[in-house]
């Protein structure tokens, strides 16, 4: 009787000092879900920024193996560079394409001891994949909270006959959408020629993250907000 006793001492013990088992295995599923939609798909626009880069990586399809050579940012963080069509999802969206030889590609930055996603940007080239960022962006969080519009004249060019002409006319778009709910602002900035995309930025930060204004700061948008460009 005092060992059976004793023994349902221990197991009681056990059981206290491992309350969350269960509880572990069920937050990793919700971590999980975070980053998909209702129909199982990973969305870039359900990151809220506490997720780990493998299990982000898992609902994409994808793991660490399949990014793109690089090396760490000088912001300190690790990068994962990937084009696929798997990574490159946003509201339901996909925002694959390519334009010549460029590519459109996803770059996730996350911390080198933890692993976990501080922010993300997506490097477009094609006209339609903005589009659908710009409109998404509108519809859930309404018109942009900041617009700047500027433009670059480099001066006059010659054309084959010698003759003077104008120059290309360089355009940048940049704007700011916040989510007030979760603290998440979207940046795209677009670069054009003579209205013609030639490269876009989009890029979402965690402006509840210890390195948000570092963050601004390195893409240089604290520049376009005080309208200095």
């Amino acid at each position: 009787m005092k060992i059976t006793l004793l023994n349902c001492l221990l197991l009681f013990c056990l059981s206290a000092c491992n309350p969350n088992t269960h509880n572990d295995a069920s937050e990793g599923t919700k971590s999980a879900a975070k980053v998909t939609t209702a129909e199982g798909k990973f969305d870039l626009l359900k990151i809220k920024f506490n997720e780990p880069l493998e299990e982000t990586l898992r609902n994409a399809g994808l793991g660490l193996s399949d990014g793109k050579p690089t090396v760490s940012t000088l912001m300190g963080y690790d990068v994962f560079v990937s084009s696929s069509s798997q990574l490159l999802h946003f509201d339901g969206q996909s925002l694959a394409g390519k334009a010549d030889s460029s590519e459109n590609q996803a770059v996730l930055h996350y911390t080198s001891d933890g692993k976990i996603i501080s922010a993300f940007e997506v490097q477009l080239y094609t006209t339609e994949a903005v589009k659908k960022i710009s409109t998404s962006l509108e519809k859930k969080f309404g018109k942009a909270t900041f617009t700047h519009d500027s433009a670059k004249h480099p001066g006059v060019a010659i054309d084959m006959d010698g003759n003077m002409m104008d120059g290309p006319r360089r355009e940048i778009r940049f704007q700011l959408w916040k989510n007030k709910d979760t603290g998440i602002s979207y940046y795209l900035v677009q670069h054009s020629i003579s209205g013609q995309l030639r490269y876009a930025e989009f890029n979402a930060i965690n402006m509840k993250d210890q390195d948000a204004e570092k963050w601004i700061r390195f893409k240089a948008y604290h520049i376009y907000e005080t309208s200095k460009l």
